[in-house]
């Protein structure tokens, strides 16, 4: 019996080595390392190569990326031809090497293009590349020179510039003392520093012009005062005189950047372009990309405009990010925009992860008017408790612990316990919103309230949804309708656009003619002589013949709808992203108010116009006959008065009685 059962010992030992010995087998053909092989560049020696002492070698990937860099690669001589040897991973690449005696910074470098546009004016730069080239193999791989550099010591016949075009029309500098130089080499004719005009009673010492070589260089000295410097330069070739005019900056002067978001999150399977508005609080401000860091040190993304490239006012931050590969759990990449003038900058980051998957979706009531999937939570105008309460499901999709943060105070929002999948992350829970019916009702109206639901994660990521109850909003004391009037007595579907898809419209309202009780346009149609309103623009009443607005409501007068102008801006994060069809303030209450940039109908034709300026809201004011004042809103929140031909269509949002 004993020799039996070490037969079958010995058996089942080794059925379990032949068991391991194929799991190994096949798990090392599952998992393949990408292979390291040796290129050589060849090319053939110049008189410029033989100056230097090494090459600056860029690898690139096959939508031009850069994948590598070598910034000082050695350059093995030979009798007949010279090559720079680097070790790379197979794919399909192409290479670019610098060859330069000087060093040079690579910090720009991100694509292809870059390599034109920091080096390729530079005479002292020759930039030689190869055509993309599959490595699988140690191989040799040709160079070829894509500008021939000229030589320094052959006289090149210089032509003549015009002395106006080597000029700028105007320097900026900032508060700090600086040399400025300007190179006057292609001027073909002789010319010299004339006289410095400064403004009435500002000091005129601060400002040095010298002659110095082929070039000019103004000397400024720092500003302390608080306020800007101005100066005028005169220059003459004995034909013209070309003025120069010199700008310096008050120090600490800074514009304020805002980024309609600061963080992405991503799960990094796919190759991705994410766009960021990067809105500056005027468009004459300036602002540019000061530093992008990964933290694995990789060169998977690109960013445009490039790094240092420099920006004014509102413009969108395009960054191309790569698919991140399946063996990386997660990275991140951390953009730094800088605004101002030194030393006072202002910086602002933006981040950027891969590998965290934490998304939502909303699913409404059945046949709900207020339904979208993401975004807020908004109940009708018309909701009942009678009716049963609502309750809203929300799924989360999510490869992390997250939990939920709100408001307790807020009573009339229940919000259940999430239920998890078993050994998972994902899972869902119920939010029930109480009617608010019976809230301080004012001219048959609840007053509007809200709140946010937060949903965050083990990294940080925070995802709001607005949970919003319309009705009216109070602004300076005053109140109003949350919403546009959409016909005679009636109100727009919805008041919150966060979360409707692009281009929905249930929020704008209708379009009436000055004086009109119905929302359509009609050419034939006269407009009252006076004002929409009855009294004064000071004492306004509600003209009941001629007002639209619900019982106990009434088209505002001008004096009143300015009270608009002055509302406290509410934070970008409660905007619509990428959206530029909404501006949103706060009520008095902290309640967020939404008014629609939806244009306005031509006096003409009745035809919709949507412009920059065209966003308009009517008041009750008469400005003459045929004119009435409006309040004209701008996309960067801007608003002001205007008058307007009554015959145009525009919406309307209602006051208090």
């Amino acid at each position: 019996m004993m020799e039996l059962a070490d037969v079958a010992v010995l058996a089942f030992i080794g059925v379990g080595l032949v068991f391991q010995s194929v799991r190994y087998y096949r798990s090392d053909r599952r998992i393949k390392a990408k292979q390291k092989y040796l290129v050589s560049l060849l090319f053939c020696e110049t008189e410029f190569t033989r100056k230097c002492p090494s090459g600056i070698v860029l690898v690139f990937d096959r939508i031009g990326h850069l994948v590598r860099k070598f910034p000082e690669a050695d350059i093995k001589k030979r009798k007949d031809r010279s090559k720079i040897c680097c070790s790379v991973e197979e794919g399909v690449l192409s290479f670019c090497v610098l060859f330069t005696s000087r060093s040079l910074s690579l910090s720009g470098v991100y694509d292809r293009k870059d390599i034109e546009r920091l080096f390729g004016g530079n005479p002292d730069i020759l930039i030689a590349e190869t055509a993309l080239q599959e490595v699988k193999s140690d191989a040799p791989v040709r160079l070829n020179v894509v500008r021939e550099v000229v030589d320094e010591d052959k006289p090149a016949e210089a032509s003549s510039v015009p002395f106006s075009m080597l000029l700028p029309p105007e320097i900026v500098t900032d508060a700090m003392s600086k040399d400025l130089q300007i190179n006057m080499s292609g001027c073909g004719s002789v010319w010299e520093v004339g006289d410095i005009h400064y403004p009435e009673n500002e000091p005129d010492h601060w400002l040095s012009l010298k002659h110095e070589g082929e070039g000019l260089v103004i000397h400024v000295r720092a500003n302390f005062s608080s306020y800007e410097r101005i100066a005028a330069v005169e220059l003459c070739n004995g034909v013209q005189i070309h003025t120069l005019k010199v700008r310096q900056q008050m120090a600490g002067m800074h514009a304020v950047l805002t980024v309609n978001r600061n963080l992405y999150v991503t799960d990094g399977q796919k190759d991705e372009v994410v766009p960021f508005k990067v809105a500056a609080d005027n468009e004459q401000a300036t602002w540019h990309v000061k530093a992008a860091n990964a933290n694995d040190g990789g060169c998977w993304y690109a960013i445009k405009p490039a790094i240092g490239i420099r920006q004014t006012g509102t413009k969108v931050l395009e960054v191309h990010i790569s698919a991140k590969p399946v063996n990386v759990r997660s990275r991140s990449l951390s953009v730094t925009l800088e605004t101002g003038t030194y030393p006072f900058c202002q910086t602002t980051d933006i981040v950027l992860i891969q590998g965290v998957c934490f998304n939502y979706y909303i699913e409404y009531p059945q046949d709900d008017i207020c339904a979208r999937h993401s975004g807020a939570i908004e109940t009708p105008l018309d909701y009942r408790e009678a009716d049963g309460v609502k309750s809203y499901i929300i799924c989360v999709d999510s490869n992390q612990p997250w939990h939920i943060v709100y408001d307790k105070k807020a009573e009339w929002m229940e919000v259940g316990e999430p239920e998890l999948l078993q050994g998972h992350y994902d899972g869902r829970f119920v939010v029930r919103v109480h009617s608010n019916e019976g809230n301080a009702v004012r001219g048959g109206l609840p007053a509007a309230r809200s709140t946010v639901l937060s949903l965050i994660n083990d990294t940080g990521v925070v995802k709001d949804i607005l949970v919003y109850q319309g009705g009216y909003v109070r602004i300076r004391g005053k109140y109003w309708l949350d919403r546009n009037l959409l016909s005679e007595g009636k109100l727009a579907q919805v008041a919150v656009p966060v979360g409707l898809e692009e281009g929905c419209t249930l929020n704008h309202g209708g379009y009436f003619q000055f004086g009109s009780r119905s929302e359509l346009w009609t050419g034939n149609f006269t407009p009252c002589k006076g004002s929409w309103h009855a009294g004064k623009p000071e004492t306004p009443l509600r003209a009941s013949s001629l007002d639209p607005s619900p019982v106990g409501w009434r088209v505002p007068s001008y004096i009143e709808l300015e009270t608009f102008m002055s509302a406290p801006v509410a934070s970008l994060g409660l905007h619509y992203e990428d959206n530029q069809d909404n501006i949103c303030f706060l009520s008095d209450d902290g309640v967020p108010v939404y008014l629609p940039l939806c244009g306005h109908r031509s006096h003409i034709s009745g035809c919709r116009i949507v412009i920059p300026h065209g966003h308009r809201y009517w008041t009750g004011s008469s400005q003459r006959t045929v004119y009435g004042y409006s309040l004209c809103v701008e996309s960067n929140r801007r608003m002001y008065i205007m008058h307007d031909m009554k015959k145009c269509g525009f919406p309307v949002r209602s006051i208090l009685e």
